[in-house]
Order: structure tokens, then C-alpha cells, then sequence
């Protein structure tokens, strides 16, 4: 579904889930996913509904915290994770351990720091998929390039920060992807009628959770802040949307190739922003 800010796309999403909700109370579970930040409002709204009396099957989450609903109910969060506090202690070891080792991150080691740095990347090689694995392959191809010898620091303090996890320890940078390995095991969301809802864009770890979601549940519907997809205006990477055009281009792709029907729903401009001086901005804001 795709509209603009203003259009009625959360409303939209809310109020299918309050009828389907008033018809049948019980049921098939109903799955709202959201930022982080936005959940609590719209949990108060959709529990606000004067319509409903009350439901027991319906559930608004962002990605973290569905992902510990499905861990606990599949198995997965028995082991503690690991806290921030942790990861510094835990790198700055691995920093001193590996002096000897290094080929460029000697002075570096000794920052104060330097293991935020570290904790930081390590979050983001997570996010996208990058193992340390595949930082020691990229290694090899640059090996007579000065970001070779950063490749191999990094992948060293990285496959020595995994194997430090292994058996003791849940990494929370990990829990979309357990989540994606945990989804078609979950009584919770099979066939469940799912709506993903104020994303402009997905990680590949969470890209990895909408493909299951794709594959297990009933219905995804998945709302984007964009107008005239169709008209290709977005495609220019300076354009103000394009960030959700591609995103849209890359979830069409993705349900073609599971083989999953796609409908695509546009919703109109309503009184909310439809001040033409913000208009204007929005048409010519680059």
C-alpha cells in the first residue's frame, strides 16, 4: 500500500485490523509491526477502538521485540544476551590479546575508544549480512592494498568476538536473523494476517524476516510513503522518495520470485497535509 504522508495509511491498517476484529474476537493471530518508537501509540489507539470490546488476538510489535515473542515461544532466548557494557569489556580484551596479530591496529588498540568503534561496525556487518567469513574472503582479493591489512584486523577482532558469544552468550544484533530461522516453527504467526507499517526502508536482517513473513503468513501488507510509484519520477536517486521507490521495487521483486500475489493499493490525499506551501516543498524540495 503506498500514499502519501497525510494519505490514511496506519489509520487504514488499523481500522482493517478493528473490523476483523469486532467480527471475530478469537482467532488467527493479527500482527502489527512498526518502529520501535511508534508502537506504543498505536497499541493505545487500536486498543481505543469503541468498537471492540476486547481481543485477545491481536498484537502490535517492532521487529526487536516480535523477534523475542517468537524466540521464547520457539526457543532461542534461553542463553543471557549480551549487554553494550559487555561487548567493550569483552573487545578490549580481544584488542590486548591480539597486539602481536595486528597489522594496522596497533596504535588504535590502544584508544580508549576504539572498541565503541568496533561494537559499532560489528552492529552494522550484522545488519547487512557481513560475516567474518566473508571480510577474510575480501581480504585475500586486496592483499596488496593498504584496506587488505584493515580487512584482516577486523575479521580477526570479529571471528574473535563470535567465537567469545558461542555457547554462552546471545549477541541482540542477532535476533532478526534467529527470528528468520525461527518464523516457520512459530504457532503465533502461522497464517497469521500481518501489516508492516512507517518503514521508508529494511536491512537485509530485516528484509530476511519479511521474506518468511512472505512465506508463512496468511496476508502481509506492507505500507510505504510514496505517490505515482508507477510514473517513475522516484527512480532518480535525487528524487525526495526514492528511498521508498526503491525499497518498493525491491519488495515487488522479492514476492515475485517466492511466487506470492502482490496487490497494490493507493491511497488519496487527505486534509492532513494538503496545505499547498508543503506541497510545493514536497514536489520541489531538490
Amino acid at each position: 500500500m503506498i500514499g502519501k504522508a497525510g494519505a490514511g495509511k496506519t489509520q487504514y491498517c488499523l481500522e482493517e485490523m478493528g473490523q476483523m476484529l469486532a467480527a471475530s474476537p478469537e482467532g488467527r493471530s493479527m500482527i502489527m509491526i512498526l518502529p520501535e518508537h511508534a508502537t506504543f501509540q498505536v497499541e493505545h489507539e487500536l486498543a481505543s477502538n469503541p468498537d471492540i470490546a476486547g481481543f485477545t488476538r491481536a498484537y502490535v510489535f517492532g521487529f526487536r521485540r516480535l523477534a523475542h515473542r517468537i524466540l521464547m515461544e520457539t526457543g532461542g532466548a534461553v542463553r543471557p544476551h549480551i549487554t553494550e557494557l559487555g561487548k567493550r569489556i569483552v573487545l578490549n580484551k580481544l584488542l590486548h590479546d591480539h597486539q602481536a596479530d595486528f597489522k594496522i591496529f596497533h596504535r588504535a588498540a590502544a584508544q580508549r575508544s576504539f572498541a565503541d568503534i568496533l561494537v559499532s561496525m560489528i552492529q552494522e556487518f550484522k545488519a547487512y549480512g557481513v560475516s567474518p567469513e566473508s571480510l577474510a574472503e575480501v581480504e585475500e582479493q586486496c592483499s596488496d592494498l593498504p584496506i587488505g591489512d584493515k580487512l584482516h584486523d577486523l575479521a580477526l577482532v570479529y571471528q574473535g568476538f563470535e567465537n567469545f558469544l558461542q555457547g554462552r552468550y546471545t549477541d541482540p544484533e542477532d535476533y532478526l536473523t534467529l527470528l528468520a530461522e525461527k518464523i516457520p516453527q512459530s504457532a503465533i504467526l502461522h497464517q497469521a494476517q500481518v501489516w508492516i507499517d512507517g518503514f521508508t526502508w529494511f536491512n537485509p536482517q530485516e528484509a530476511g524476516v519479511v521474506a518468511q513473513l512472505l512465506q508463512n503468513s496468511a496476508s502481509v501488507t506492507i505500507t510505504l510513503c510514496l505517490a505515482d510509484a508507477k510514473s517513475g519520477e522516484q527512480a532518480s536517486e535525487t528524487a525526495l522518495f526514492h528511498r521508498q521507490w526503491d525499497t518498493r521495487r525491491k519488495l515487488l521483486d522479492m514476492a515475485r520470485k517466492m511466487g506470492a500475489e502482490v496487490e497494490e493499493v493507493e491511497l488519496v490525499q487527505t486534509k492532513r497535509f494538503s496545505a499547498p506551501l508543503l506541497g510545493h516543498m514536497e514536489e520541489q524540495l531538490f
